[in-house]
């Protein structure tokens, strides 16, 4: 997705460092934000959120996208102004707004 509509692909993840409980599949608290670097063909790591995990709505007919799990996923963002927020849970599980510098 192109967040700040500058023409770039930013990628957002939530990274899975170690195990829990026997499984990965629990995410870190953390959330980052990468831009696809088309000349290097790599990611590079734009900004790290701490303790906030994104936001997703499911939508279950999309025109021109697919998954295997039989849905996309769209992560939440308001714009207020000049600045870019993202909408997020804290550890605490309360939705909150993160504010997106890149």
């Amino acid at each position: 997705m192109d967040i700040n509509k500058d023409g770039d692909t930013e990628v957002i993840a939530s990274p899975i460092t170690a195990i829990k409980n026997g499984y990965y599949y629990f995410p870190d608290w953390k959330t980052q934000i990468y831009t696809w670097n088309k000349e290097a063909k790599t990611l590079d790591l734009k900004q790290t959120i701490d303790n906030i995990l994104p936001a997703v709505r499911w939508f279950y007919f999309e025109e021109n996208a697919q998954s295997s799990f039989g849905a996309t996923a769209k992560i939440l963002f308001t714009k207020d102004g000049n600045k870019i927020r993202m909408v997020g849970n804290d550890t605490s599980k309360a939705i909150t707004k993160v504010d997106i510098t890149i």
